[in-house]
């Protein structure tokens, strides 16, 4: 759950923050880190999306394939509300 949390707490962090804005304004450091974190936010994503997938195939359900949006955003926010 600590790895969940620092997820959510980057979340926050960024809130506001537009990719357009950190390319004009940071310096190339910040602009490669800036990258850095979305491309995490995205492998993470596939893979939970993956996880439960596998999970619904084992329940024997039909995987309903991935997804991008909000639902993964609220989820952590709940569980961070729940702790």
């Amino acid at each position: 759950m600590r790895a969940l949390r620092r997820w959510v707490e980057s979340k926050k962090a960024a809130k506001g923050l537009k990719s357009e804005d950190v390319a004009k304004k940071g310096s190339k450091a910040v602009q490669v880190f800036q990258k850095w974190v979305e491309i995490c936010r995205l492998v993470r994503h596939f893979a939970q999306a993956l996880r439960d997938e596998a999970a619904g195939e084992k329940e024997g359900e039909e995987g309903a394939g991935i997804a991008l949006g909000e639902e993964e955003d609220e989820e952590e926010e709940e569980e961070e509300e729940e702790e």
